[in-house]
């Protein structure tokens, strides 16, 4: 039987630069785990065309670089 790892996580949403939105409290077995829990149905991914990437940049947007799951983002 597997060890169950799971803890309570604040996943919060941040409304650009006004502060938090809206919290969440989720028990999961990690950070990812719990976010993927809150966004799992407002968010999808795709690989992207090569029609994507241009209508994307062209429209402003840049290449954002995801971290390894393993990675915390700098305090």
């Amino acid at each position: 039987m597997a060890a169950n790892n799971a803890r309570l996580y604040v996943v919060s949403e941040f409304d650009n630069g006004s502060g938090v939105k809206e919290e969440f409290l989720v028990e999961a077995n990690s950070q990812s785990q719990a976010i993927r829990h809150i966004v799992g149905g407002r968010f999808v991914a795709v690989p992207a065309k090569n029609t994507d990437v241009a209508r994307l940049m062209s429209a402003g947007q840049t290449v954002l670089k995801a971290k390894a799951d393993d990675e915390q983002p700098a305090a």
